[in-house]
C-alpha cells in the first residue's frame, strides 16, 4: 500500500527511528579481491601502462599488484585485507594507477558505499569507473570481490523477513546495495510503517550513496493480504508511506486455528446442569398493591426563584454551601376548591471535596440537619437539588 502524505506527517516513533543508526560499525577481516579490468582510458604515450589498484578506506590503504604492460585491460587475480575493529567508515575509494619510474598516473576511479561490495560477498562484480571523482566521464570497468570474516554494516539479509519484504535494493544497474534486512527493521521500529519524506532524498534516509551524481531508485517486493506488490520509491520522491502485515508463521497459525477449535468445541457442549430436589408446591398468595402515591402539588405549576448563594466552597466535613429556592406559591385564590399543599423548599447543595456518587454528607437548613446522598455522575464541586 502505498499513499501520498501531507509535508511533516510523521509518528514520534518514526521521528527517533530516523535519528538512530540501524547501520552497525565493521568487525573483522574485510577480503578484497582485485580481479581485472577493462577499457582503461591510456595515460602513458609510449609503451604499455603498468596498472595497479590503490585502496583508500577511511585512514587504512592497501593495494594490489602491478600487471606490467596490463595497459587497457590489466588481470590481477590478486588479494589484500583490511583489519576491521569497530570501524564505521561507509564509503570506499578505488583508484586505478599507472606504475612509473617517477610519479604514478591515475589512470580511472570508483568511490561507493562498501555495502555495495558486502551485498554480494563472494561474487565477482563489474563497477563504473571514473575519471574524477565527479563521476561524470567514464573510464572503463573493474571487476572486484569482496568478503567479510566477521560482522557489521547492514542488517542481515539472509533471514526471512518478519514483515514480508521479499526483495530490496537500493541504486542503479552499476551500483546496488541489497537493503532488505535495514528496511526490515525499519518497519519494526514502525510497528510496520515506513514513511519516506519528500524532503529526505533516499541517499539520507539510508545514510549513504550508491553513486554520487547518478539516477537511483529503491525498489521493494514484498507480500501482503496473500498479494505479492512491487513499488519504486525514487531518490527524490512525494512523501511516500508503506504499511506492511508482519508475517504469521504456518506452525503459529496452525496452533492458532488448533485453539480456535478446541474452544468452539468446549463451547458447543452444553454446561452440566445440577440435578435439583423436588420442592414442594406453594399455592400463590395475593400479592398487596400499594396505593397510588399523591402529587403534594395536585398538578399544578411549581415555579421556582433562586434566593442566594451562601459561602464559598467547604473543606471536607465542613458546612456545605446551600442556596435555597424559597415556597410554593398559594393557588386558594385561583381555585377555591383548591386545598394548598403544604409548604416546600428545593436546597441547591455543592458536592464536598473528596466525596463522590454514593456518599451521604449532613448539611444544615433553618436550623435542621438534613442527610444528602451524592447523584451518581457527580463528583467534588458539581451542584445539584434536594427537597426539604
Amino acid at each position: 500500500q502505498r499513499t501520498h502524505l501531507e509535508e511533516g506527517d510523521d509518528s514520534p516513533t518514526l521521528a527517533r527511528a530516523r535519528k538512530m543508526s540501524l547501520i552497525t560499525p565493521l568487525n573483522g577481516k574485510l577480503k578484497l579481491t582485485f580481479v581485472k579490468a577493462n577499457d582503461l582510458p591510456r595515460k602513458q604515450l609510449i609503451g604499455k601502462q603498468d596498472p595497479y589498484v590503490r585502496v583508500h578506506f577511511g585512514d587504512k590503504k592497501v593495494k594490489s599488484k602491478v600487471h606490467e604492460n596490463g595497459d587497457k585491460n590489466p588481470e590481477w587475480g590478486d588479494q589484500v585485507s583490511i583489519n576491521c575493529n569497530d570501524f564505521g567508515e561507509r564509503m570506499i575509494k578505488f583508484i586505478v594507477k599507472n606504475d612509473n619510474f617517477g610519479r604514478d598516473d591515475e589512470i580511472a576511479i570508483l568511490r561507493m558505499p562498501i555495502y555495495a561490495l558486502l551485498s554480494h560477498q563472494g561474487e565477482e562484480r563489474e563497477y563504473p569507473l571514473f575519471k574524477t571523482t565527479k563521476n561524470k566521464k567514464r573510464a572503463g570497468r573493474i571487476t572486484l570481490k569482496a568478503d567479510l570474516e566477521g560482522k557489521g554494516g547492514l542488517p542481515a539479509n539472509d533471514t526471512e523477513s518478519v514483515w514480508g519484504i521479499q526483495e530490496a535494493t537500493f541504486g542503479n544497474d552499476d551500483v546496488l546495495i541489497n537493503v532488505k534486512g535495514y528496511l526490515d527493521l525499519r518497519a519494526s521500529v514502525g510497528n510496520g510503517t515506513i514513511v519516506f519524506k519528500s524532503n529526505e532524498p533516499l541517499s539520507k534516509f539510508f545514510g549513504f550513496d550508491p553513486l554520487d551524481a547518478h539516477n537511483k531508485v529503491l525498489k521493494i517486493k514484498y507480500a501482503k493480504g496473500g498479494v505479492v506488490n512491487q513499488i519504486e520509491v525514487g531518490e527524490n520522491h512525494s512523501t511516500t508511506k508503506l504499511e506492511f502485515e508482519r508475517k504469521t508463521s504456518d506452525v503459529t497459525n496452525k496452533m492458532g486455528n488448533l485453539s480456535m477449535a478446541s474452544a468452539q468445541e468446549v463451547k458447543r457442549q452444553p454446561a452440566p446442569q445440577p440435578v435439583l430436589a423436588p420442592q414442594p408446591v406453594v399455592a400463590p398468595q395475593p400479592v398487596a398493591v400499594a396505593p397510588a402515591a399523591q402529587n403534594p402539588y395536585g398538578g399544578q405549576p411549581v415555579p421556582v426563584q433562586p434566593v442566594q448563594v451562601y459561602g464559598q466552597q467547604p473543606a471536607y466535613g465542613q458546612q456545605p454551601q446551600v442556596r435555597t429556592y424559597g415556597q410554593q406559591p398559594m393557588y386558594a385564590g385561583q381555585n377555591p376548591g383548591f386545598v394548598a399543599p403544604p409548604v416546600r423548599t428545593r436546597v441547591q447543595l455543592v458536592v464536598p471535596m473528596g466525596m463522590g456518587p454514593g456518599q451521604q454528607f449532613a448539611f444544615m437548613h433553618n436550623g435542621k440537619q438534613y442527610t444528602a446522598t451524592v447523584p451518581q455522575g457527580m463528583f467534588s464541586g458539581q451542584r445539584f437539588q434536594v427537597q426539604v
